[in-house]
């Protein structure tokens, strides 16, 4: 099993170990945080199981509401008071993650474009590679400076923008 997966079982587990504690802290604004479990089991497995992580997390969620001592009572309470918007976007959430990772594993040229231009340690350089930009000096940091060097044809950054 995948450190990712392992991840979300370990979330899983802690934010229902946790929900009394943090319903007493955050209200009922607890439930909002169902989004960490449900965003890494769906970008451990995928597009179907986010889907179902979604609508899990949401009855879950429900579930944890009714067995904390002091919190509103009622099976519809994830859909009254503004709250189905929410709980919508848990299941949109859960979905989009994984249909994310489904197309990440696929190999996606746009998703592995958008993955190393945002996400990538290096993502800088490879950014300013694609604008073809030339001056060093004008770039935040010397480690940029110094990755670049001084012979680059990176010159002329600022009058370039």
């Amino acid at each position: 099993m995948t450190p990712m997966r392992w991840a979300a079982l370990v979330a899983v587990v802690a934010y229902m170990l946790g929900f009394d504690e943090l319903y007493q802290l955050l209200g009922p604004h607890a439930a909002v945080l169902a989004i960490i479990p449900i965003s890494l089991l769906a970008w451990g497995w995928g597009g179907a199981v986010g889907l179902v992580a979604g609508v899990g997390g949401v009855l879950a969620t429900i579930v944890l509401i009714n067995l904390v001592p002091d919190a509103e009572r009622g099976w519809l309470v994830m859909f009254q008071n503004g709250r189905q918007v929410g709980s919508l976007a848990l299941v949109a959430a859960g979905a989009l993650v994984g249909y994310l990772h489904d197309e990440h594993a696929r190999g996606s040229p746009a998703i592995r474009y958008w993955w190393r231009t945002h996400f990538s340690r290096f993502s800088a350089p490879l950014v300013l590679r694609k604008m073809r930009l030339k001056d060093p000096v004008s770039l935040p940091g010397p480690k940029i400076r110094r990755a670049l060097g001084k012979n680059s044809h990176f010159r002329e950054f600022a009058t370039n923008i």
